[in-house]
């Protein structure tokens, strides 16, 4: 797999990225983030079961983190608290799984 940044008119605004540490990781279990649209916090598990994710593909995606708080889910979620749409420029993620 790869894991590329994209321009995007809606994602991660590209300021909030260039001021950010950002760190990508994996799985470690009990990870959670509040997706736009949606009310509270939403375990990664849970959200990967509502997409009919297996298990063991899970561990395989790599979370985008900025500043240490969990920012994105490879190509899946952007955190509530980084999207933004109508922006430019963006970044969002784009994962190639060969």
């Amino acid at each position: 797999m790869t894991l590329n940044r994209v321009v995007s008119t809606d994602g991660i605004p590209e300021s909030v990225w260039r001021q950010s540490t950002v760190t990508v990781k994996f799985r470690s279990g009990g990870e959670k983030i509040a997706l736009p649209g949606r009310r509270g916090h939403h375990l990664l598990k849970n959200l990967y079961q509502e997409i009919g994710m297996p298990p063991w593909e899970r561990a395989a995606l790599p979370l985008l983190y900025l500043d240490g708080q969990l920012a994105a889910v490879a190509d899946l979620w952007i955190g509530a608290d980084y999207y933004r749409e109508g922006l430019y420029p963006c970044f969002r993620l784009a994962l190639a799984r060969h």
